[in-house]
């Protein structure tokens, strides 16, 4: 799992595991696991929980910027729609949008230790209760004083709510279907 078609890629539909007891048949058991969900193109979200995720995001953060050296970096923080279930966030005792918030804080503060002064650029709309952000993810606005937002200019309520807070937002169109849509 993880590695089909390529490394880092999660196919939907796997071999399910085979369970071997020695119970009776017909024996009832109870079963507990995780289920990732998968967004866009077989793409999971890493537990932002698991210490192990805070090594891999320095390792990343350093090997792009010895790459390419940028002063800009855009954090992936999108489509988020399963967080805090498994067993390392549920020990935390916070609620999604805390987990998030502080994983935003902890990426930010990578990316401004590997390459001082950059830019560090995220989706604005997980953090936007006028979009993705319902329910347990609304309420971490705060992010805003660390990184500019970039949207796409779906909720226009939130964009005027940045402005008037001097909040940042990079807006984009996604083609100009979208865009001559949006005028009429």
């Amino acid at each position: 799992m993880g590695s089909v078609p390529y490394k880092g890629s999660y196919e939907v539909w796997h071999e399910p595991p085979s369970i071997k007891t020695s119970l009776p048949d017909g024996t009832r058991l109870r079963m507990s696991f995780y289920h990732m969900v998968t967004v866009n193109q077989d793409q999971v979200m890493i537990c932002p929980s698991e210490p192990k995720t805070v090594e891999v995001l320095r390792d990343e953060a350093r090997r792009v910027h010895q790459l390419w050296g940028a002063k800009t970096y855009f954090m992936m923080h999108d489509e988020i729609r399963v967080l805090g279930w498994d067993e390392s966030c549920v020990k935390r005792n916070l609620t999604p949008g805390a987990i998030l918030a502080d994983n935003v804080k902890t990426c930010a503060r990578i990316l401004r230790e590997t390459a001082p002064g950059c830019r560090v650029l995220v989706w604005s709309d997980m953090f936007d209760p006028n979009h993705n952000a319902q329910g347990l993810l609304s309420g971490q606005r705060r992010y805003c004083r660390l990184v500019a937002g970039v949207g796409q200019g779906h909720s226009h309520r939130g964009l005027v709510l940045r402005q008037a807070r001097g909040e940042h937002e990079v807006l984009f169109g996604l083609g100009q279907q979208d865009a001559d849509r949006r005028l009429l």
